[in-house]
């Protein structure tokens, strides 16, 4: 097995390129208010399926819920009033094949 060694090579600055500083996620706390308050809404309505809700990413809402309200918790969010949800951005679990429940709860 040959070893090749590693050479960086030089780098070079392009004339009259500008650089910009990096971006800064503002939080909207008017639209963080907002869906907090139907965060709280929904763990109402489906007390027995929404277990917690929570941010991430500053203002992206999270509803963590109960492997048996996947459809309960879809067809509130699609069909409410006051959701009419349109997108299904992440659906995620985890998986352990040794454990008698193989998803976490």
């Amino acid at each position: 097995m040959n070893v090749v060694p590693f050479t960086p090579l030089p780098t070079t600055r392009l004339p009259n390129v500008q650089t910009l500083p990096a971006t800064i996620l503002k939080l909207d706390e008017k639209k963080r208010t907002r869906l907090a308050n139907f965060g709280r809404y929904a763990a109402e309505c489906l007390p027995k399926f929404i277990q917690q809700v929570q941010f991430a990413a500053g203002d992206e809402l999270e509803l963590l819920i109960h492997p048996s309200g996947v459809i309960p918790v879809l067809t509130f969010l699609k069909g409410n009033h006051s959701a009419q949800f349109t997108n299904l951005t992440f659906v995620c679990g985890v998986d352990v094949p040794t454990r008698k429940n193989r998803f976490e709860k």
